[in-house]
């Protein structure tokens, strides 16, 4: 029997990913999402395989697992059980046996317990061999194998853990956002070079169907904790506020990005410089505001910028975290 085409199928799973994500806390049926998707069960569950590299049953466990796992770093007066039942578990005991047999501990070693935690000089890894990593202080032992991080980039990093605000974030305020409207490709992973590469293909598309980009604004909504979820599984949409009566072409999703208050975050800079950005928000920001980060993907927002793949290339685009008050 042939493969999955990937092209002729790629939209439909689009449907049924997007219809997990906004009902991640509720019953989910194999044979409802085959319908979503209109096909039957047995086809379904074969082709979501192949083409996500999961069954349906593991990437909707992950996600829930991945879900809860954030919101236990990040809402530390919560309850481990109100967590659970708030992410699709009908019993704390299997939320526990779960979570253990997917992070190899329990929640409340996840919350307390720094000895599974490993900085790997761009964010913190969960390691299940309880292997602990260096502790960030000095990093210049962290990257002495790697020539691509200069004395100045230790230092800025070294910096921005002590408290000082990195250059690169020209502003911080609270803001409230709007939906914003887009067409965006679904990709996956997050390494450094990669959103270049999905901008590279957004404006390669937009050439191609003749969206204007001048006075454009560009999109990367990031459904995942980087630190949590492994990265070739971050899930990543990128692309182009669309007017309202914009109509499908068959190759982006049309998506609504969720409205509301947002740390809104004006960065200028070299990609690698958003590292030290992100050491400086989440170890010093929010332990100094009363603020907290709440379940909405962070928005990465733009204006239009030629793509610039120059080794000093750099780049303006505002990382809107959502986030309530504590």
């Amino acid at each position: 029997m042939n493969a999955p085409d990937p092209l002729r199928y790629q939209k439909r799973l689009q449907r049924v990913l997007q219809h997990i994500e906004a009902r991640l806390t509720e019953p989910l049926e194999l044979a409802d999402l085959a319908g979503v998707a209109n096909f039957s069960p047995f086809h379904f569950q074969r082709i979501f395989s192949a083409l996500i590299g999961e069954t349906p049953q593991d990437y909707i466990r992950r996600l829930r697992l991945e879900r809860a796992a954030n919101q236990l770093l990040v809402h530390k007066r919560r309850s481990v059980l109100d967590i659970a039942l708030s992410n699709g578990f009908e019993t704390q005991h299997g939320f526990a046996k779960a979570f253990r047999k997917h992070f190899g501990m329990n929640a409340t070693q996840w919350r307390s317990d720094r000895s599974f935690w490993q900085w790997n000089g761009y964010r913190w890894e969960w390691r299940k061999d309880r292997n602990p990593g260096p502790i960030p202080g000095n990093f210049r032992h962290l990257y002495q194998t790697d020539a691509a991080y200069s004395e100045d980039r230790i230092a800025a990093l070294n910096a921005a853990h002590r408290g000082e605000r990195p250059e690169c974030i020209r502003g911080v305020r609270i803001d409230i956002l709007p939906a914003y409207h887009a067409a965006v490709f679904r990709r996956l992973g997050h390494q450094l070079e990669q959103p270049l590469a999905h901008w590279r293909e957004v404006l390669a598309w937009a050439e191609l169907q003749g969206v204007p980009l001048e006075g454009g604004t560009g999109l990367c909504v990031c459904h995942d904790n980087i630190n949590i979820t492994p990265e070739r599984m971050l899930r990543l949409d990128t692309g182009l506020v669309v007017p309202a009566d914009y109509a499908p072409d068959g190759v982006t999703t049309l998506i609504d990005t969720l409205p509301g208050r947002y740390l809104v975050v004006q960065f200028e800079g070299a990609i690698h410089e958003e590292v030290v950005a992100n050491a400086w928000l989440w170890g010093h920001w929010f332990n100094d505001n009363p603020y907290e980060p709440d379940d909405r993907p962070t928005i990465y927002r733009a204006p239009y910028q030629p793509l610039d793949v120059s080794p000093d290339a750099r780049y303006r685009f505002d990382i809107c975290i959502p986030v309530r008050l504590i």
